[in-house]
């Protein structure tokens, strides 16, 4: 399995959060049902890059072209704690501006992959 590339390292935007994946049915009188639908939180991680390089982004789009967007999965080794992650790009795109000569801008959103069997 593929893992995402060291550097170049993502500026301090950097952002962990934890989402539950639970269902909510909502009833014509206002009262609601919710089920779990997984044991486990999923973590979604978004990453942004200020005043990187071309090469930086040839990497970085390298990478999300040779996982075709979300499609394959990869190990992220989180920057904040070095814990190890099987996840995919949460998008379709990978998101890059040029802000200067030679300087870009981008950010990319990746989500927490889970093998578990969703919970009945």
């Amino acid at each position: 399995m593929a893992t995402y590339p060291a550097a170049p390292l993502p500026s301090y935007e950097y952002a962990e959060a934890d989402q539950y994946q639970v269902a909510v049915t909502r009833y014509p009188n206002g009262s609601e049902q919710r089920i779990k639908k997984s044991t486990q939180s999923a973590k979604h991680i978004m990453l942004t890059y200020k005043r990187i390089s071309e090469a930086d982004v040839d990497v970085l789009s390298g990478f999300f072209n040779s996982m075709q967007g979300p499609l394959t999965t990869f190990n992220f080794v989180s920057f904040r704690d070095g814990t190890s992650h099987v996840v995919r790009f949460s998008d379709n795109e990978l998101s890059v501006s040029m802000i200067d000569f030679q300087q870009y801008t981008a950010s990319v959103a990746l989500i927490e992959v889970s093998n578990e069997t969703p919970a009945a």
